[in-house]
């Protein structure tokens, strides 16, 4: 991957006020300009088996990526580690008992040369603040809950079935982007022009940080709250 971009980076995640356990993974590789968020679900603490698992398996492949000039095949080449992780988290499951249908969100950013590519499976979702402006960059993979109003059913989730069908993306970088990785821990407490407001606010990217997951926990903190901060210095 290409070191030519310089950024600063801020990653945290809170159990939050309510859960026993934190069932969020994240990780950031600075060598490789690589980040990821995962949520896990499922029995007792299948979830954060399924997430830590995902996330594990993802940054060893990209670990083993050899030098990629053509950003589709670096697409395919995340596509194919995303449909084996989910492959791999699956088979524990079913190997397992206890494990049986667990399952996690991914969302990641891959910065390669002057562009970054972003996937997602589930309702972790991936933010860019540019010009002021906080755009999302995925959709979440869910539908309405039919009988409880304000859930919401995911749709897709890696480990919980044989294949996984994620959303990869491309897009060019700009000096003074910062991108936002979180967990539906901050995003189902948070709206987005919160959020925006917080990225927008003097400080350091720690500061911003820790004053979403404070807001959030303010109010009611229901489950984990993970976020990743990635700015663009040049």
């Amino acid at each position: 991957m290409s070191k030519k971009v310089k950024i600063k980076t801020f990653a945290k995640s809170d159990v939050g006020l309510v859960r026993q356990n934190n069932e969020d993974v994240f990780a950031v590789l600075h060598e490789e300009n690589f980040f990821i968020v995962a949520d896990g679900m499922g029995g007792h603490k299948a979830g954060e088996i399924a997430a830590q698992k995902a996330v594990d398996y993802m940054c060893g492949a990209i670990k083993t990526l050899p030098e990629i000039s053509c950003i589709h095949e670096l697409s395919s080449k995340v596509q194919l580690f995303i449909e084996s992780a989910n492959y791999w988290v699956n088979h524990l499951g079913n190997k397992d008992p206890s494990l049986k249908g667990m399952g996690t969100t991914l969302c990641s950013l891959l910065l390669h040369e002057k562009r970054v590519l972003f996937s997602h499976v589930g309702d972790s979702r991936i933010y860019l603040l540019r010009e002021n402006i906080l755009n999302p960059l995925t959709t979440d993979h869910s539908v309405p809950h039919q009988i409880y109003t304000k859930k919401r059913i995911l749709t897709r989730v890696v480990g919980t079935s044989p294949e996984v069908f994620p959303e990869i993306k491309h897009e060019e970088i700009r000096k003074g982007d910062i991108y936002l990785l979180c967990s539906d821990g901050l995003t189902d407490l948070l709206d987005d022009r919160e959020i925006e407001k917080v990225i927008n606010s003097k400080g350091s990217l720690e500061e911003k940080g820790d004053l979403l997951i404070q807001m959030a926990k303010s109010r009611g903190g229901h489950d984990n709250i993970t976020l990743v901060l990635v700015e663009i210095e040049e």
